[in-house]
């Protein structure tokens, strides 16, 4: 298993769904959205989890 699928697995788990993802360069990343997907927050901030194509982890980005 991925660290992506890991993720996604564990996010399901939660009852959270990230935001599906339409742009091609960003097609590995998963992203969750204040107010969608059963995430908190103010309108507005974005988490995104960066991973590259095979699903290996590289980064975690915070942003408003």
């Amino acid at each position: 298993m991925t660290d992506r699928e890991r993720l996604l697995a564990l996010l399901t788990d939660f009852g959270i769904t990230p935001v599906k993802q339409t742009d091609p360069e960003y097609l590995n990343d998963v992203e969750l959205r204040a107010k969608t997907g059963g995430v908190d927050g103010y309108s507005g901030f974005y988490c995104y989890f960066g991973f590259d194509a095979a699903g290996k982890f590289e980064s975690v980005s915070v942003v408003e």
